[in-house]
């Protein structure tokens, strides 16, 4: 609609039982209305992937709505899944890596590698997984690269991909489970145990601990 808002008859269509869905995080195929996904146990609940959506990060803002996961222009992904949508490192053995790992990246919704073909090993607690942050420019070439590749500019091998601030403790870093939240949590429970009702300046000092150490 021009209004941005889903019409009730748009949502009622969208949500029927008879449409299906890949989930974010694992790429299994849902029933539409889904709330929890039976493979990987994440939530469905505040979103869904049939439902058009408008990109907040590129010129296409208000021009169309999108459907999926990501914008189809510069592939942010949509506002429901910000802080959920990841990229998962393939650790499957591959002829191309000489045998060795793949060890290529793709995005959380994907069920298998985009580079070696092989279905996806799902190991939630071991998977490695970067935060997905959309396509990134190379400082050194002023290249456009993928979300997929991570770190290092692949057009020339030299320019390094910049961290974002993480929307948990404010620093820098692509890891999708912050490493300084359960130190933070850890800190604040000392805190409220002592009686001490304001924990940013112990959030504050542990910003600039981890900051010192990089």
């Amino acid at each position: 609609a021009d209004c941005g808002e889903y019409h009730p008859r748009e949502v009622a269509v969208l949500n029927s039982a008879g449409l299906s869905h890949p989930c974010f995080s694992c790429g299994s195929t849902l029933l539409a209305g889904s709330t929890t996904c039976p493979r990987c146990e994440a939530d469905q609940a505040s979103f869904s992937s049939l439902l058009p959506f408008w990109c907040e990060s590129c010129s296409d803002m208000k021009s169309t709505g999108h459907v999926g996961f990501e914008c189809a222009s510069c592939r942010t992904v949509r506002p429901e899944l910000r802080n959920a949508a990841f990229l998962w490192k393939c650790e499957r053995a591959s002829a191309a890596a000489g045998g060795g790992p793949c060890e290529a990246w793709n995005p959380s919704w994907s069920p298998s590698c985009s580079c070696c073909k092989q279905a996806r090993v799902l190991d939630i607690k071991h998977e490695i997984r970067a935060r997905h942050s959309g396509r990134w420019t190379c400082g050194s070439c002023k290249g456009v690269n993928e979300p997929e590749d991570m770190l290092m500019c692949p057009k020339c091998d030299e320019g390094l991909q910049e961290a974002v601030a993480c929307s948990e403790c404010a620093e820098p870093h692509f890891a999708y489970y912050c490493p300084n939240e359960d130190a933070f949590t850890a800190a604040s429970k000392l805190l409220k145990d002592m009686n001490l009702e304001d924990s940013s300046l112990l959030k504050s000092a542990l910003q600039r601990g981890g900051s010192a150490a990089q």
